[in-house]
């Protein structure tokens, strides 16, 4: 009877949890995520600073091509391009601004530390990087 009741209750357990709690991590997840709707920066450390407010009002479109676009309001303010990929035990995510862009501190290659609906944490890969980067969806 005891058996019985632990099954039970972790069969409730594992099948309470929803997919935004506890999304898949896969590359196909995220691209997924990432190319629908658009997103705002919340929060971008880079060298131990808060530069989030740098990039405030502006929304970013990724595009499923591997196209970005920057707009404040319906102004556009650049492109660049991104891709993601399956590395050991992580996603990564590369983003790409051309040399002039107001957008190329966000130029490096970033492993998903986690992915919900609306929002995606990702940290530099760079060993000897604290940066990390938090997407939130408008």
């Amino acid at each position: 009877m005891k058996s019985l009741l632990a099954f039970l209750l972790l069969a409730c357990f594992s099948c309470s949890c929803s997919s935004e709690e506890n999304p898949s991590r896969t590359d196909e997840n995220l691209v997924q995520n990432l190319s629908t709707g658009q997103w705002a920066i919340s929060s971008f450390v880079e060298n131990g600073l808060e530069r989030g407010g740098d990039f405030a009002g502006v929304d970013f479109s990724f595009f499923p091509n591997g196209q970005i676009e920057a707009y404040r309001g319906t102004q556009l303010l650049g492109q660049g391009s991104w891709s993601s990929g399956n590395a050991v035990r992580r996603i990564e995510v590369r983003i790409s601004f051309p040399s002039g862009s107001p957008f190329v501190d966000l130029n490096a290659d970033w492993y998903q530390v986690f992915i919900r609906l609306n929002r995606i944490q990702l940290r530099n890969t760079r060993i000897d990087s604290d940066d990390f980067l938090i997407l939130q969806r408008r």
